[in-house]
């Protein structure tokens, strides 16, 4: 509450600002009623150039999913959770790569038999660990509630791994339909998509796999930082010119 409010003072009072999505620009703006005035500027965040990928897609029984991220309630691993139990199957894997509390995994593991769900928590890495880790897996699922731009699904695009994420629109608008999308509010939606990945071919996979590659290739931390630098020059010389 207190960071959206924040948030929201910060804009009123600058001039030019600056959105990582058209999703969170539009929510955003909605809280004004003279958008007019605001110079509204979206960049996407990047991601670093991975070295050349080879993926091989094979076919089977056995799946290893991956979800990197903090462990919040709107990172939703409760409904991730459900649907790997009411799945009942054997041959899902999930591991889950993120900062916690002790508390927080204490209750999962208090309503979770995760060892009988093959559900396995490892405490944050460091980044490069991270990034390295991507291509060791199948699928990236990622269940959060909301999201104004995602950055462990450019990641796992950029590491060449099929994506099953919500149906959020931020996600829509970057990734369009290279990836697969489910209602991050009902397990059972979830557990739809872990199926229906499953039930893809090998050139399916191969299709989603190269083109939300493309899109990550295009987004380089280096263009990132480029836009941000002609705005700063744009507001300098903005300035200059009124003085």
């Amino acid at each position: 509450f207190l960071q959206k409010k924040a948030i929201l003072l910060s804009i009123k009072f600058h001039k030019n600002v600056i959105y990582t999505s058209n999703d969170i620009k539009n929510k955003i703006l909605n809280y004004f009623n003279h958008k007019n005035i605001l110079n509204k500027t979206v960049i996407y965040h990047g991601v670093i150039k991975q070295k050349k990928i080879k993926k091989k897609i094979i076919i089977k029984k056995k799946i290893r999913l991956l979800f990197v991220s903090e462990f919040q309630k709107y990172k939703n691993h409760e409904n991730l959770f459900n649907a790997i139990q009411i799945a009942k199957n054997k041959n899902i894997f999930l591991t889950c790569m993120g900062r916690y509390q002790k508390s927080y995994i204490k209750y999962l593991k208090l309503k979770y038999d995760l060892k009988e769900l093959n559900i396995k928590i490892i405490k944050n890495n460091s980044h490069i660990k991270i990034l390295n880790i991507y291509k060791n897996y199948d699928v990236f699922i990622f269940p959060s509630l909301c999201e104004s731009f995602g950055l462990p699904v450019l990641e796992a695009a950029a590491n060449k791994v099929p994506i099953i994420c919500s149906n959020l629109k931020v996600f829509k608008e970057i990734y369009g339909q290279s990836c697969l999308y489910f209602n991050p509010n009902k397990s059972k939606s979830i557990l739809n998509e872990i199926n229906n990945f499953l039930s893809l071919n090998k050139n399916q996979i191969k299709n989603k796999i190269n083109n939300a590659y493309k899109i990550s290739k295009s987004l380089s931390w280096t263009r990132c930082g480029n836009q941000y630098y002609d705005i700063i020059l744009k507001s300098i010389k903005s300035y200059e010119k009124k003085n």
